[in-house]
């Protein structure tokens, strides 16, 4: 269900479970244990009363021998998080699911010579994630006589409307959306936030029903920053970005100004106010936390964990201020937040900071995501690739 991008042969692709019904020994992968119990259970669901024998260690369906066979097919669940324990006999299928997230080494070395001996089939399907292994070899099948790709979005899904599509372009971003609903090979690269985006400013921000501040911390007085984004989700749904706080400063000398800044907060926005700070990272974050927590406790604190995907943490607010959902106090601390933000991207060699942009969505996703919430998002797409015997 949803996009769909695949590749296969001009043999015929008969699945899984007809082609372990035929008598064929089939493999349905997935890139991890976790990913292929889900599977698991789905292909219970599907066998269910057909085949002859299941074993649960195994993961495992045999079925009866077709007529005139002496032996009969099965399906084997397997999980590709170890790429030696996919070394096996001839295959006569396989089926990988996911395969963007799959290792290259579980593919080169261990999974496509299982297709030599019987010459057999496979679908690799998925969704993209960047230039991988899954475009290289989609890419390969333009010119090989025994691959065919094919490629689905997922508004040819009748299952997802066209208005809940919308909905998730905005929410999402387009570079995401591209990625998981219309299953477009692309890479996000520098540029995740473009400057037309941050350019809807206001002399001063309204009452809005909820505050966040969020400090990004360093320790350092030469390298990273400490970074205090304050923002508001106001009455009309939108955000506003009201006050940066950045500086390069001791320990002792942060702890004073997210204190003297807390103060400050609390005069102007009383209850609505929540403090969050980003926990250290490494084996005294604890410690350090429960010290911070004793020392600020008048402003209830509050502690996230680090995350470490800088491009997961950057989506939701780059998605907002796509879509036209931000605006901007003016204030001394635009110019530098804005020419930070349009500069930040994957790879770390290529740009100074990144603390400003972490501590803003910091603040965007507290406000998005409540604690006592779940993210909830449609199916996603799916991308795909298969090679079949002729």
């Amino acid at each position: 269900m949803g996009q769909c991008m695949s590749i296969k042969g001009h043999g015929p692709h008969r699945g899984a479970l007809r082609g372990a019904r035929d008598g064929g020994n089939i493999w349905w992968v997935a890139p991890s244990y976790n990913v292929s119990n889900e599977f698991w259970r789905d292909l219970k669901r599907s066998c269910a009363g057909t085949w002859i024998d299941k074993d649960e260690v195994e993961r495992r369906i045999e079925f009866a021998p077709p007529e005139g066979m002496r032996r009969g097919g099965s399906v084997t669940l397997k999980s590709a998080d170890r790429p030696d324990s996919l070394r096996g006999s001839g295959l006569d299928g396989l089926i990988v699911d996911e395969f963007a997230s799959i290792k290259r080494d579980a593919w080169i070395e261990s999974l496509r010579p299982t297709l030599s001996d019987k010459n057999g089939w496979a679908a690799l399907i998925g969704t993209p994630k960047g230039f991988n292994l899954f475009w290289d070899i989609f890419q390969a099948a333009e010119n090989r006589e025994q691959w065919e790709r094919w490629q689905r979005p997922s508004s040819d899904n009748p299952l997802i409307s066209a208005e809940e599509l919308a909905l998730a372009r905005e929410d999402m971003g387009g570079f995401a959306f591209g990625q998981e609903y219309e299953a477009r090979f692309d890479s996000e690269g520098r540029g995740i936030f473009q400057r037309e985006w941050l350019a809807q400013f206001v002399d001063v921000a309204p009452r809005c029903k909820r505050y966040i501040r969020y400090w990004d911390k360093s320790a350092s007085e030469t390298g990273d920053y400490s970074v205090g984004v304050l923002m508001g989700h106001g009455e009309d749904d939108l955000l506003y970005v009201i006050d940066v706080v950045r500086g390069q400063w001791s320990p002792h000398a942060r702890n004073e100004v997210i204190e003297q800044t807390a103060e400050l907060d609390v005069q102007a926005y009383g209850k609505d106010l929540e403090l969050w700070i980003e926990k250290e990272p490494g084996g005294t974050s604890k410690e350090v936390t429960l010290i911070h927590a004793r020392l600020w406790a008048r402003f209830s604190p509050r502690f996230d964990p680090p995350v470490t995907a800088k491009l997961t943490r950057w989506r939701p607010f780059a998605a907002q201020c796509e879509a036209g959902r931000v605006r901007i106090a003016r204030g001394k601390w635009n110019r530098p937040w804005i020419d930070e933000l349009v500069n930040v991207g994957p790879d770390d060699r290529e740009y100074d900071h990144d603390d400003q942009a972490d501590a803003t969505a910091g603040a965007c996703n507290k406000i998005l995501l409540k604690p006592e919430q779940k993210p909830s998002l449609p199916p996603r797409g799916a991308a795909g690739l298969g090679r079949f015997s002729r």
